[in-house]
């Protein structure tokens, strides 16, 4: 009896260590990864390829490859890489989500959409909300979205791209409070978030307190001094305050791209 007992205690250790050393090595890979660019994926793709052999019978290798090919624009491997993995296990739902995000990326929202649907009716997370609410935005349903990115919360998924995607949804509706709100909550997840600093400072201008919307835009274009963005809001709180060259921010906000700046220059800065 104590052999049989001492067996199955060193079978569950060695479960455990397997279990920790997938999860270390993977952490390695998945910061990668998140970076959602070229070079940190293919340099994922190499480690996974080369260091991860041991974990080649798991779904969850073959749904990490497909992903870091996919960033790495190496669609029709990322495509293979996903038929692996649910050759393996069908039910390894995070594989249905990256193949929504290719679906996605084939211009196929609405088919995107359903598939996500699809699992959720097996499998409540709250990654699978944030992207539902994703495609749901473009697909012009934003009432949708925005009931999806709460689902996403609160099944957990609180990071800053959530509370930003539904700040937007509640500046189109005008609804300037919660937007102010959402836009906090995902300064709170990250402090440089400078999208929801440029986010908060066109409301405040919007609402004419022109030196909170010029506090948030300068640390806005502080954190990202190519935020086209932030220049223009910038600019626009100068005028209101009369307080700094505005025509500069303008100029700097048309350099890097920021749209409609002709007129705006022409009207500021250029008057006949």
């Amino acid at each position: 009896m104590k052999k049989i007992i001492i067996t199955l205690l060193l079978i569950s250790l060695s479960l455990f260590n397997y279990s920790q050393n997938k999860e270390n090595k993977y952490y390695e890979i998945d910061s990668l990864i998140n970076a959602e660019k070229v070079y940190p994926n293919f340099k994922a793709k190499v480690l996974l390829k080369n260091e991860f052999s041991e974990f080649k019978n798991e779904a969850e290798y073959w749904n990490r490859l497909a992903i870091a090919n996919f960033y790495s624009n190496v669609y029709s491997s990322a495509k293979k890489c996903l038929k692996k993995g649910l050759k393996i296990d069908p039910k390894y739902y995070d594989l249905y989500l990256t193949k929504s995000l290719f679906y996605w990326n084939d211009y196929k929202v609405l088919e995107a959409r359903n598939l996500l649907d699809s699992i959720l009716e097996f499998k409540k997370k709250g990654e699978y909300y944030y992207y539902k609410g994703v495609f749901n935005y473009y697909l012009a349903e934003k009432e949708k979205a925005l009931s999806d990115y709460e689902n996403a919360i609160k099944y957990n998924y609180k990071n800053q791209k959530v509370y930003f995607n539904k700040s937007l949804i509640h500046y189109v509706f005008s609804d300037f409070k919660k937007a102010i709100k959402s836009f906090s909550k995902s300064l709170e997840v990250n402090k440089n978030s400078y999208f929801a600093l440029g986010g908060l400072a066109n409301i405040y201008l919007k609402q004419k307190r022109g030196k909170k919307a010029q506090e948030y835009a300068q640390k806005a274009t502080l954190i990202n001094p190519k935020y086209a963005f932030g220049y223009y809001v910038l600019g626009k709180t100068k005028v209101i305050l009369k307080n700094g060259n505005y025509c500069n921010d303008f100029i700097k906000a048309k350099e890097l791209g920021q749209k409609d700046m002709v007129e705006i220059l022409n009207e500021f800065c250029n008057p006949k």
